[in-house]
């Protein structure tokens, strides 16, 4: 993986997709976004999370078999997680689960609050 970039996201819930989309767009940056999520591995828990993402061009690498955290571990191959930059975008706290086992296959895991930054955004900003 290069410096600075990333290889993958994984989203985990429809909200946490959402919350990127709408800080994208808050930022005047919905369209750079949508690019880097159509060049990069997207994986994704299940149909519910994949759906706002369809809805704007971008496909899945990966989906478990089993909507879960333990059916990602499980289900992406460890080509996909080994030596790569992967970002978690969350819009709440999750367990422990994923990151963990994407760390155990070899993946530079950094989970990401979605709305930890945006509302730092806001107030950086002195928006409401």
């Amino acid at each position: 993986a290069s410096e600075g970039k990333v290889d993958a996201v994984a989203f985990t819930s429809a909200s946490g997709v959402e919350a990127t989309m709408e800080l994208a767009l808050a930022r005047g940056r919905g369209d750079e976004l949508l690019k880097i999520l159509r060049s990069i591995d997207v994986m994704v828990i299940g149909l519910h999370t994949l759906a706002p993402l369809v809805k704007e061009g971008v496909e899945a690498a990966i989906m478990p078999d089993e909507f879960s955290s333990e059916g990602m571990v499980r289900d992406i191959p460890r080509e996909m997680i080994e030596g790569r930059r992967i970002w978690i975008l969350r819009s709440d706290r999750g367990s422990g689960v994923l990151p963990n086992g994407l760390r155990g296959s070899g993946g530079l895991v950094e989970e990401v609050r979605i709305e930890v930054v945006a509302l730092k955004g806001c107030l950086r900003t002195g928006n409401s």
